[in-house]
């Protein structure tokens, strides 16, 4: 990533027997308790990131208060309602991070620096607008995962076990049954499950005095309109659907803009392209989106 944006982090690079076990959502509270009691007898790190609209369900604050200040488990931003911010009108895509973290400060009665966000689904890591919010509120990274255990089957997730992998996992009953089978093989291995923050080198999340304060509103950045193409997810994606529609060259089925960028993206740039005199490649270029979103 350029020097304006945060790192991106899939994994640690680290030769150490250490791994990040991730938990998103928490909108199961039974569930993410038993994954609490599982962590908490192993003496295992944790880092969670529950949806902010998760924190008034029952058990919800005692739980993460243990977290925070009797395990010193992590808990990281995930969104307030779990949007796709990446299409999101700038103010929308603020408020969907920072009241997140505002609700936890109150929830736990302290200011608490998260260090680490996390996307829905990790669509819009590239997104430059989430990059600028994200830099301003102070964030350190956004966290990636190099293995989804919600995903796949016991055997790849232990086939995936290596120095400074990331797991991503969610308070299914199913994934409860994984962790139930995967921290204790973790451990045989020679393994230490710690927090995020441990895991790429960081000082813990600070905890200081509560203070409520104002979301601050998105600062200006300037777009530096890095290619983007087939797969990603970016709110100039967004921009430039919206454009080729108006143009009469993207034609959407339901009529709902996605900022995907899929099969019907890529032709409706390379119609674009070639309309416009140039090169027809469906990637949308610097001067392929200059020429869409400055018009």
């Amino acid at each position: 990533m350029k020097q304006d944006y945060l790192p991106v982090y899939f994994r640690s690079d680290t030769e150490r027997k250490e791994i990040a076990i991730t938990v998103d959502d928490c909108d199961r509270p039974e569930n993410l308790r038993r994954i609490l009691d599982l962590f908490d007898s192993a003496d295992a790190g944790l880092t969670l990131f529950p949806i902010g609209r998760t924190f008034s369900l029952p058990g919800m604050e005692e739980m993460l208060k243990h977290s925070v200040f009797d395990r010193g488990y992590e808990i990281e931003n995930h969104t307030m309602s779990h949007a796709r911010i990446f299409r999101a009108p700038e103010r929308e895509m603020a408020r969907e991070i920072w009241e997140q973290g505002e609700a936890l400060n109150r929830l736990l009665g302290v200011c608490y620096r998260q260090h680490f966000f996390r996307l829905m689904g990790g669509d819009g890591y590239t997104c430059r607008r989430i990059h600028n919010y994200l830099l301003q509120l102070g964030f350190r990274g956004i966290a990636e995962w190099s293995c989804c255990g919600t995903d796949v089957e016991m055997a790849e997730i232990r086939d995936q076990l290596a120095p400074g992998a990331i797991y991503l996992f969610h308070t299914l009953e199913g994934d409860v049954e994984k962790l139930r089978s995967f921290l204790p093989y973790v451990l045989s291995e020679g393994y230490r499950p710690v927090t995020l923050s441990r895991l790429l080198g960081l000082e813990p999340n600070r905890i200081t005095e509560y203070s409520p304060f104002a979301m601050p509103e998105p600062r200006p950045y300037r777009e530096d309109y890095r290619a983007c193409g087939k797969g990603e997810y970016t709110w100039n994606i967004y921009r430039m659907q919206e454009r080729l529609v108006a143009m009469n060259l993207l034609t959407i089925d339901d009529g709902r803009i996605t900022g995907y960028y899929g099969d019907l993206t890529v032709a409706a740039i390379r119609r674009f392209q070639e309309k416009a005199e140039l090169p027809v490649t469906g990637e949308a270029d610097g001067e392929t989106q200059r020429r869409l979103l400055e018009r």
